[in-house]
């Protein structure tokens, strides 16, 4: 394993995973300024801290797609051609979800048909 590159891929995705962790919390904020009916409680900010948890964990995907290619299949596919479509529809995809999830949780009623 080249250990030079290695640091290069996680240097590259931690750079960027305070865009991904900017872009993801405004959404969150808007989506609840926008939903909240009333009141927000201490279970409500419990939750917003563990969605930004588990956002960060699945962020850490992307690095280990490429730590895995790198080791197990000695970068055969080139995972890191595609890094940048990697960061932008996971980024985009993980504000959808907020959005999405934050409306179903303040006012469901808004998303059924």
């Amino acid at each position: 394993m080249n250990y030079t590159v290695l640091r290069a891929t996680i240097s590259w995705w931690e750079q960027k995973r305070i865009a991904f962790n900017f872009f993801v919390g405004i959404t969150g904020v808007i989506a609840v300024l926008a939903f909240i009916p009333h009141t927000f409680g201490m279970e409500d900010a419990i939750g917003i801290i563990l969605w930004g948890i588990m956002a960060n964990v699945l962020y850490s995907t992307g690095i280990l797609l490429e730590v895995i290619n790198q080791y197990h299949l000695k970068g055969k596919l080139n995972i890191f051609q595609f890094r940048m479509l990697f960061f932008i529809v996971g980024t985009f995809t993980y504000m959808l979800a907020t959005w999405v999830y934050t409306g179903l949780y303040y006012n469901p009623s808004l998303f059924v048909m």
